[in-house]
């Protein structure tokens, strides 16, 4: 058993007049392409192309039938069969073979295919059916045909899945769904996702697909097309069904007002309307047909086309919304965000700090002791008076001395500000070291040293790309030396 890539066949009309009285001349192309190189080969396309020649044929078209067609020869034998159609004719084209999908446009694949890479690389090796610029339909329309009639023998599962030693190219929807404007009728000879049988074992003798064996004698016995489909579609489902089950359900979409018929007549006479009354269509008859060949998509462009055409039936029209919102990309998780432990340095003193320093804890690795009725605790930090400072108390200049600023919770701090120096006056400025160079550590593992000015004015230093900390570290590393003294003070300090 062999399947093939599913019968599609498009028909879109000018008219809406029975064939017999709307065409002039009546034109069929018909190729059917089975030897193919690089992917599968199919056995009965030749015989089902012959098929249609001879129906058409037998319907009073004038046929040009092609076998097993490069992709060259598609394009001239195309070339050649728009030639001969001329304003108002009616125009057929019949195509056996695989075909594929990129999930918007179907494409039609002839024999030189080359090994399948990419998708790209497949595309620029197929040839479009209908894409709204230049593929097949569209050009059997731009050449003035009054009735145009697509037919296409190919499944609507993917031809490269499983295939040994070549990666999925994304074309697991096989054949799409094409729009259906008014006028059009659109038949798959199976439904989304399944295989269209090109045989099955018991076929002695059998040279016909298992869609065409029964879709050809309706049109031969001179059946409306809707008709010949119906009865088609119930035959090809049960013949399916003998092979494990096969399921093989042939859907068609129709928005004719009225039947067509391809042969001269049907059911009798076709009634002659000079100007038939148009029937309402009702616009969410076809939804919940088109929905389940696309509910499993992941197409969010054929999703949203869906949505717009169908607005109006608002539980299909709700179901693509809330498709495409499963959809949309996720937002990446928030980082989990931890600290370092809290540093113990063996503090001296340890303080409340207050609203200026988001009542932080504040702690100190030395404080000089107090001297002539002045103190130089860590509370003169946030005290807001220039008079008072903190100072370091351990001999030499306090390179290497500490404050620790810890926060009673994680909280928002985008820089540290202090007042260099003992600001009282500009003596005892002078007189006293300052901080050259202060390295500021943050429980997040920032790690930033900043070289402060030698004046007594607020400077900011910012955290960069740190924001939320639960402990701040500051330690001098470089110090402007005092003109009297070795010990370094900071006025002021700040968290903003």
């Amino acid at each position: 058993m062999l399947t093939r890539l599913g019968v599609l066949a498009v028909l879109t009309l000018t008219a809406l007049l029975p064939m017999s009285a709307a065409a002039q001349d009546r034109h069929a192309l018909i190729i059917g392409n089975g030897a193919y190189q690089n992917v599968p080969a199919l056995q009965n396309t030749l015989a089902d192309a012959a098929a249609y020649a001879d129906t058409f044929e037998t319907l009073g078209y004038s046929v040009s039938l092609h076998e097993d067609l490069d992709r060259t020869g598609m394009e001239f034998a195309l070339a050649d069969f728009l030639d001969q159609i001329r304003p108002g004719d009616t125009a057929v084209f019949v195509y056996s073979g695989h075909g594929w999908s990129d999930g918007r446009v179907n494409y039609l694949l002839p024999t030189d295919l080359a090994e399948p890479k990419s998708e790209r690389r497949v595309k620029a090796m197929s040839m479009a059916l209908q894409n709204g610029a230049d593929g097949v339909v569209d050009q059997l329309r731009d050449a003035g045909a009054a009735v145009q009639v697509a037919i296409i023998d190919a499944c609507r599962n993917n031809i490269f899945a499983g295939r040994s030693g070549t990666k999925s190219l994304g074309l697991s929807r096989g054949l799409a769904v094409e729009r259906v404007p008014q006028g059009a009728f659109l038949i798959f000879s199976a439904g989304a996702g399944e295989e269209s049988l090109d045989r099955l074992p018991q076929d002695e003798g059998q040279t016909l697909s298992v869609f065409t064996r029964h879709f050809l004698p309706k049109l031969q016995a001179g059946l409306y097309l809707e008709d010949a489909i119906n009865d088609a579609q119930l035959e090809t489902a049960e013949v399916a069904l003998t092979y494990q089950g096969h399921q093989q359900n042939p859907a068609y979409y129709d928005q004719i007002n009225g039947k067509l018929c391809l042969a001269d007549s049907c059911g009798g006479s076709a009634p002659q309307v000079a100007s038939p009354t148009p029937v309402p269509a009702d616009p969410c008859a076809r939804a919940g047909d088109v929905w389940a060949d696309i509910k499993n998509s992941d197409d969010a462009a054929l999703l949203e086309i869906f949505a717009q055409d169908y607005a109006q039936c608002s539980i299909y029209a709700h179901l693509a919304d809330s498709l495409l919102a499963a959809l949309e990309p996720k937002p990446a998780p928030l980082p989990v965000i931890t600290h370092k432990t809290l540093p113990d340095l063996g503090w001296q003193t340890c303080t409340p700090g207050g609203g200026a320093v988001k009542n932080a804890r504040l702690c100190a690795a030395s404080v000089l002791a107090p001297q002539s009725g002045n103190s130089y605790g860590l509370g003169n930090l946030t005290d807001n008076i220039r008079s008072t400072a903190w100072v370091e108390g351990v001999t030499g200049n306090g390179e290497g001395q500490t404050i620790l600023i810890e926060l009673p919770e994680v909280s928002y701090v985008s820089s540290v500000a202090v007042i260099n120096g003992y600001a009282k006056s500009s003596k005892s400025f002078s007189g006293n070291g300052r901080v050259a160079a202060l390295r500021i550590r943050t429980s997040r593992g920032g790690d930033f040293t900043y070289r402060l000015s030698d004046n007594s004015k607020w400077q900011d230093l910012p955290l960069p790309g740190d924001g939320e900390v639960r402990w701040i570290l500051l330690e001098i590393t470089q110090t402007y030396p005092g003109s009297r003294w070795q010990d370094t003070a900071i006025t002021e300090l700040r968290l903003k």
